[in-house]
């Protein structure tokens, strides 16, 4: 491959301005693949490739494409994985072009990059103080000497906050200074997280950066920079205490440097941005490495575990706001305040009064601001610990009660606003704590055990859902929060499974969900579907008393309605799959569901919409129709046209796929039919024939598996197996098709029916040349599909004429005024194409299944990746080798 590269190269490097700045990125990832071995770094070095490109970037350094000089990074990064790289680049000062990436490219791809590489550098060259100290200096250069540094101990001293040396900068040293904070960031991230100890005072206290950050929290105006050197200040002062030879790291120690940290934000008032920002690097820093400390036994007044500090700190504008709206108090709002006294030491708690008269200022927003603090909470809901997520759960819970109060001493479900205007002049807080409350209830399933907030939420929410002042989109938020809530059994009823909705805010459930339906928002419409998807799940088995909710206000039929009419293509999805949940439901089947008009618009949805996420959930909700019950002989055919057509026609591989499980579910239900049951039969067996139960020899299995591969031959299974596992255009489907082939071929080598197979197809040829054909196999030539009303063949009174012309008469005159409907479209006439088992068999042997069983994502991801495409350059090149051999040969021939 070298052979074809290396000339190549050399000619780009050589003509690097004349060529475009595709070919020149495309160069540098090349140099980058080579050098990564030291063979190929010492090639590139004797050609002088290096050199010259080091050259070439450095003459428009500020200029260049960012994929040029991503390309560049690449090559330096690969050159950091061996000592002669690294050598290269110290030899060449390279680190000093790093360092202005970092600082000044535009692009923050190439500055994360950059920084990223730079932190590397700076860890491999860790044990060369000198020159760790030059690099330092020239990353600090325009930071060292323009701020009067403050001890980070002399915070509380008036005079050192009077004496502010404060010094204007321009936009560009702003943004240098910016990203030099961030630099510095980064590298004590990596150094943590290499696990390796480093002597940072031997590395950076000759500069004392961490005075520095303190001076700048205390002297700048520029909230970015400030933040920037909190989230250094943050990391410094974790690697602090990890990052030394002491093998011993207190909580009590961390806990009191992260007081200071966050006393000294309070007092400049740098909130919210600021405060929430640092308490979440924080949390992510203790969740990353909090480990490390030895946590503190004795837990006296003067100490609070470190995600108890960050999380009182974050939540208290929260807090603050539950406190001013609240209008009266109650047991369970009694008990979350002492649970936060008791998470709390009096140095903190006094830290926390203070924090809240700082906050109540008339020009500040504690509204605004609590949006911005759950947002932060939701932040840290990946790695928050359930301690503090059930504090946050029940914070947010008493924030929602603030937008619904109980009107009546009574105890019924009469609900108003308090107050009156609130949720109009807050949407945004109450959308937050709903999006909140969600995050939160679906990372840690909160039951009552774990805060008793959680049994008056769906009141919260259904009273929400019913008021015309909340925005559409705020209520559909709160829909998919009930959906949440029912799924975890939150409720009261379910979660005591009292199988009624007597004495529970959920009997108005249905007319609820009835008034959303209608709602001209799809996005309400949508997530109400959503909410009874759950309940006709619940409503299976769970909770049957779900069914007469569902009864009383007609609910499945307005469900069928809105997949017939709705304009919205993601609404009808969500009702077909609201849909495959009620098919499973006897009485809502029975009543609603099973009418041959109901199998006709999914089946016409196949045909005719075009829609394919339409398409693909209409299918799945006949694969559930054909599971759990049964249809008649002449439905069963036009599903099978209908899933036949479409696993090998549709455009979209994901309709191809639902389809194909449609055709597993008649695999499986056809060996189940039989009696076998995980590949398997038990050793007796009840028979219809016989009427009685009796034992199962290897003769009647083998019958009984001959009998169901022959069903699936007569519905088509077997060729749209055949047919789609040679679908090139959709790799899915193949594979999809080859497991499900799979199965069958393991059950046939299970019971080695191979003989029995060509026995049944010499019979059923016999009995197809001499007429004998049975009422199934004249499918075989040709199945015309045709609505039910459509086949009614009576011939019409005259009278039937006379009333059908004054009818469309009439219809004429309205036309004006009446929107007419278009007449019922025919279905397609589908050719079902029939093999026998044994041919398909025979067919399948000749093919290697393991070959499609492969998953996909290897190869596809592979296909664009810089190896494949250098192995396509050499295969390439392999053919105009022999091609050009070829050439002389038939020269030499004629010669």
């Amino acid at each position: 491959l070298m052979e074809i590269l290396l000339p190549w190269l050399v000619y780009s490097i050589n003509h690097w301005e004349d060529i475009n700045d595709e070919i020149k990125a495309f160069a540098l990832r090349i140099i980058g693949k080579v050098v990564y071995e030291r063979e190929g770094f010492s090639m590139l070095n004797k050609e002088n490739i290096l050199l010259t490109v080091h050259s070439n970037m450095k003459k428009n350094l500020g200029t260049q494409k960012n994929c040029i000089i991503l390309g560049y990074l690449d090559v330096i990064d690969n050159l950091l994985r061996h000592q002669q790289g690294t050598n290269w680049i110290i030899a060449n000062e390279i680190w000093k072009e790093m360092i202005q990436f970092s600082l000044n490219n535009q692009s923050i791809y190439v500055r994360r990059r950059s920084q990223n590489i730079f932190s590397n550098f700076l860890i491999i060259m860790r044990d060369n103080t000198l020159l760790i100290h030059l690099v330092i200096s020239v990353l600090l250069d325009l930071n060292v000497d323009q701020f009067h540094i403050i001890n980070a101990f002399d915070i509380q001293n008036p005079s050192v906050l009077k004496n502010k040396n404060k010094c204007t900068l321009n936009l560009q040293q702003r943004e240098i200074k910016l990203n030099s904070y961030k630099v510095m960031g980064e590298i004590l991230l990596m150094m943590l997280n290499s696990g390796v100890n480093f002597d940072l005072n031997k590395i950076f206290g000759k500069y004392k950066i961490q005075d520095l950050a303190w001076t700048e929290i205390h002297n700048d105006e520029d909230l970015d920079i400030i933040l920037a050197a909190s989230k250094y200040l943050c990391r410094w002062n974790i690697s602090a205490m990890i990052l030394t030879q002491s093998s011993i790291f207190k909580e009590s120690d961390f806990s009191f440097l992260i007081m200071k940290h966050l006393n000294l934000l309070i007092i400049r008032h740098l909130f919210p941005k600021v405060i929430l920002e640092t308490c979440v690097e924080y949390s992510s820093l203790w969740h990353k490495f909090g480990m490390k400390f030895v946590t503190t036994e004795n837990r006296g007044e003067n100490y609070t575990k470190v995600e108890n500090l960050i999380f009182v700190i974050q939540a208290m504008p929260m807090f603050i706001s539950i406190r001013s709206h609240y209008m009266n108090k109650n047991e369970i709002t009694e008990l979350f305040v002492d649970k936060l006294f008791k998470v709390a030491c009096p140095a903190l708690i006094r830290l926390c009064y203070f924090y809240r008269d700082q906050c109540l200022v008339p020009h500040l927003s504690i509204e605004k601001f609590t949006c911005q603090v759950i947002n932060s909470f939701i932040r840290v809901s990946s790695f928050c610990e359930k301690e503090q997520a059930v504090m946050i759960f029940q914070g947010f819970m008493h924030l929602l009660k603030d937008f619904v109060q109980r009107d009546t001493p009574t105890g019924t479900q009469n609900w108003r606003m308090c107050p009156e205007n609130f949720i109009r002049t807050y949407p945004e807080l109450l959308a937050a704590i709903l999006n909140g409350l969600s995050c939160y209830l679906t990372k840690f399933r909160f039951s009552w055990r774990d805060s008793l907030e959680t049994v008056c939420m769906m009141s919260f929410i259904q009273s929400l859902i019913t008021n015309p002042d909340v925005p559409f989109l705020v209520c559909a938020e709160a829909l998919k929060l009930a959906k949440l809530v029912l799924l975890h059994f939150m409720p009261p009823n379910l979660a005591l499974l009292v199988d009624t909705l007597q004495g529970s805010s959920m009997r108005d459930l249905g007319n609820q969900l009835f008034k959303t339906l209608g709602s001209v928002h799809w996005e309400v419409r949508d997530s109400s579907l959503e909410v009874l998807q759950v309940i006709g799940c619940l409503a299976i088995d769970k909770f049957p008393a779900f069914q007469s909710l569902l009864l009383e206000h007609n609910l499945p039929d307005i469900i069928v309605s809105i997949v017939e009419s709705d304009c919205e293509p993601y609404v009808r999805a969500t009702a077909l799959n609201c849909l495959s949940e009620l098919v499973k439901v006897q009485v809502i089947w029975d009543t609603y569901l099973q009418k041959d008009q109901v199998l006709i618009t999914f089946l016409s949805l196949l045909y005719f919409e075009t829609e394919g996420i339409v398409r693909d959930k209409a299918a799945i909700v006949i694969k559930d129709i054909y599971k759990h019950r049964n249809l008649p002989e002449n439905n069963l055919e036009w599903v099978y046209d209908a899933l036949y057509h479409v696993a090998q026609n549709d455009l979209h591989w994901e309709v191809k796929i639902s389809a194909l499980d449609f055709w597993d579910t008649i695999r499986e239900k056809s060996f189940l039919s039989v009696g076998m049951v995980d590949g398997k039969f038990p050793d007796v067996i009840f028979s219809k024939e016989k009427k009685k139960i009796v034992q199962i020899t290897p003769t009647e299995m083998c019958l009984r598996v001959n009998s169901a591969i022959k069903q699936m031959s007569l519905s088509g299974c077997l060729h749209t197996l055949w047919e789609t596992l040679h679908d090139d255009c959709d790799i899915q489907v193949q594979r999809k098709s080859a497991l499900i082939i799979k199965k069958i071929v393991d059950v046939i080598s299970t019971f080695d029916i191979l003989n029995d197979l060509q026995d049944t197809n010499n019979k059923l040829n016999e009995d197809i040349v001499n007429g004998k054909s049975g009422q199934n196999l004249d499918k075989m030539d040709e199945i015309e599909n045709k609505v039910s009303t459509q086949q009614n063949n009576k011939g019409q009174s005259h009278d039937d004429v006379i009333d059908e012309i004054v009818a469309e008469n009439d219809l004429r005159l309205l036309s004006g005024l009446v929107q007419i409907t278009e007449p019922v479209k025919r279905w397609p006439k589908i050719k079902r194409i029939i093999i026998s088992p044994r041919e398909f068999l025979i067919k399948i042997k000749t093919l290697n299944l393991n070959h499609y069983l492969k998953e996909p994502a290897e190869s596809s991801n592979y296909a664009w990746e810089m190896e494949s495409l250098l192995d396509d350059i050499l295969l390439y090149s392999k053919g105009n080798k022999d091609e050009e051999m070829d050439k002389k040969g038939r020269r030499t021939k004629k010669d």
